[in-house]
C-alpha cells in the first residue's frame, strides 16, 4: 500500500501527574516506523499539579485537558472527541511502544480485524514494591483475558473509529476497569478482534510507577 494510502491514525494517552515517564512515552510514539504524516498523538491531562504539562508542552503533540471528571477513561473519551483517526490507538503515559508498535498494529486492524489489542511487558526492578507486584498479576492476567474473554487493556490497543461510534465511549467516570468493560462491549457486539503480532519481538514496556496510584 501506498504511504498516501495508509489510514490516518490517532494515538491517544490519558496522563496524570506522571513527569517522570510522559517524555518517554512520547518520545517513543514520536519515534515509530508508522509514516509521521499518517498519524498525530493526543496526550490528555487529567489535572496534573506537576511538571506533566510543561513536559509534554516540549513536544510536537496535540494536549488537551480534562478536569471536570477525574479518571483516565473521562481523559481517553475527550481524546476521542477530537481525534481525526480512522484507527485509534491508545497506550498509557508510563508505557513506552516499541518503535514497530504503531505499525503492527494497524497492519492488524487491515488484515480485518475491528479490533487489535496486545499484552504489555513489564519492567521491575530488583526488589519489587506493592505496585510492582499488583503489575505482575495484571501481566499474567492480560494475554489470558483476550484469548478467552475477548478483552483488553487500553495500554496497548487499537480500534476503527467505526467501532467508537457504534458502541459509544469509554464509562466516563470510571476509576478502573473501563477498557475491559468497552472492550467486551464491542466483542459482544459482534466486532472482531485479534491479538497483534508483537511487533520487533517487542510490546509496549510499563514502566513501574513511584506508588500506587489512582489514574
Amino acid at each position: 500500500m501506498a504511504e498516501a494510502e495508509l489510514p490516518f491514525v490517532s494515538v491517544i494517552v490519558p496522563v496524570y501527574n506522571d513527569e517522570r515517564r510522559i517524555a518517554g512515552c512520547v518520545e517513543a510514539l514520536l519515534a515509530q516506523t508508522y509514516p509521521h504524516d499518517r498519524y498525530e498523538v493526543i496526550v490528555v491531562d487529567n489535572g496534573s499539579t506537576d511538571a506533566t504539562r510543561a513536559v509534554v508542552g516540549r513536544y510536537p503533540v496535540t494536549l488537551l485537558s480534562e478536569t471536570a471528571t477525574r479518571g483516565s477513561y473521562a481523559a481517553r473519551n475527550a481524546g476521542l472527541r477530537h481525534a481525526r483517526g480512522e484507527i485509534l490507538a491508545f497506550t498509557d503515559s508510563d508505557c513506552t511502544p516499541a518503535p514497530q508498535w504503531l505499525a503492527a498494529g494497524v497492519a492488524a486492524i487491515m488484515a480485518g480485524a475491528d479490533l487489535a489489542g496486545g499484552n504489555v511487558r513489564f519492567v521491575f526492578s530488583a526488589r519489587p514494591s506493592g505496585a510492582e507486584v499488583c503489575d505482575s498479576i495484571s501481566n499474567m492476567q492480560i494475554e489470558r483475558n483476550i484469548r478467552e474473554r475477548g478483552v483488553a487493556k487500553t495500554a496497548n490497543l487499537f480500534a476503527r473509529a467505526s467501532v467508537v461510534a457504534a458502541i459509544g465511549p469509554f464509562p466516563h467516570g470510571l476509576q478502573s476497569g473501563g477498557d475491559v468493560i468497552w472492550t467486551g462491549r464491542a466483542t459482544h457486539r459482534g466486532f472482531r478482534r485479534v491479538k497483534p503480532p508483537q511487533a520487533g519481538g517487542a510490546p509496549p514496556t510499563h514502566r513501574p510507577p513511584d506508588r500506587l496510584k489512582n489514574n
